[in-house]
């Protein structure tokens, strides 16, 4: 009634109540709840001052100690004049449910919470490409936090040249199809530095009450395969690096024995060089056109004394040597081979040396 005495029951409630007969004449929070003043929540309260049908989740049999919980549903009885005069109680036992809701709840407080704290990193996005969540590990592998690209998309974030193959394996998990096999990219950190990353995607599917599978974004798994990369890099490098060393010191034992045979040519051009001025006019013109040869051939002597001593890996023999004597030299040879339309003028006339 409208005191909330109770009026009424049927055989279920004197059932689930029994320990508490007779119910009839009883307030209901006394019986139902254990109570000595109304329940906050009560929906019968609410329908008796409003004249509307009100409905509620209550547990039973105490708040203090649910063992269960009902869906209270409480429809007011109106006169003829619209007065309530009473309320019409219908109760349904929705433990199970409860139970399995309570159930799913920590299961997901669970599993959200393996994710968030895993040691690898993860992310999700929608069906139009933008991110809905980050773990921990995401954001302290590249320096962002969660308000930088929570609900954007996420193609900015990626290199330009990886961005094709992104967006082609992004579309095909959104579309349900494509291969699942992990592949590397490179992403810009917060400081916009570049790292390189693999990805391993899976779609993400809702079941609704009829059990239709409806596709609403994709997860994937980060790892930072930067140093990785890097070293895979500088192993490159570093074989290049000794790929030439080779080619160099191939060069260097060429380089050498051809040195060698033209020297020998060389020593007998020198000794003609040397006779044919034991037998020339003193200061004539071939007297000096040969002093020439015989100095341009001792320079090039010197020269495959070094190369000798290059490819040989000799230590080199270091004497003073007088600069303006060998830029003289240096001269006269340039003069001999290129056009005569071009001036070649040496200026300075130093007498220092130097070592070499």
């Amino acid at each position: 009634d409208p005191e909330l005495n109770i009026i009424r029951v049927n055989q279920w409630m004197e059932k689930i109540y029994s320990y508490q007969k007779p119910l009839i004449g009883k307030k209901c929070y006394k019986v139902y709840q254990q109570r000595e003043n109304v329940c906050p929540w009560c929906p019968s309260v609410k329908a008796i001052k409003t004249g509307e049908p009100q409905s509620e989740i209550v547990p039973y049999p105490t708040e203090e100690d649910p063992k269960g919980w009902f869906d209270l549903s409480a429809f007011p009885i109106q006169d003829a004049e619209g007065r309530v005069t009473g309320v019409i109680e219908h109760v349904k036992d929705i433990t199970d449910r409860k139970r399995a809701e309570m159930a799913l709840r920590e299961s997901e407080d669970k599993y959200r919470n393996f994710i968030e704290n895993a040691p690898i990193a993860m992310y999700t996005i929608d069906t139009k490409g933008n991110f809905t969540y980050g773990n921990k590990k995401l954001l302290e592998i590249t320096g962002y936090i969660k308000e930088d690209w929570l609900n954007k998309p996420f193609h900015p974030v990626v290199h330009p040249d990886d961005l094709d193959i992104v967006m082609q394996r992004v579309g095909d998990r959104l579309a349900g199809k494509g291969t699942t096999d992990p592949y590397e990219i490179r992403i810009f950190n917060s400081s916009d530095e570049i790292m390189w990353v693999k990805l391993n995607s899976e779609s993400i599917y809702e079941t609704d009450e009829l059990g239709n599978k409806k596709l609403v974004g994709m997860q994937t798994f980060v790892e930072d395969v930067t140093d990785r990369k890097r070293a895979e890099e500088e192993k490159i490098r570093l074989a290049a690096q000794l790929r030439q060393a080779y080619k160099m010191e191939a060069i260097g034992t060429l380089a050498g024995g051809i040195a060698h045979d033209f020297n020998n040519i060389l020593s007998s051009v020198l000794g003609y060089v040397e006779l044919s001025l034991m037998d020339v006019e003193t200061d004539s013109q071939l007297e000096s056109n040969l002093q020439e040869v015989y100095r341009a051939g001792m320079r090039a002597k010197e020269l495959i004394r070094q190369i000798l001593t290059f490819a040989r890996k000799e230590e080199g023999h270091i004497q003073p040597i007088q600069i303006s004597t060998i830029a003289k030299e240096a001269t006269k040879l340039i003069r001999s081979i290129i056009p005569a339309s071009i001036d070649v003028r040496l200026k300075g006339e130093s007498e220092s040396c130097a070592m070499a």
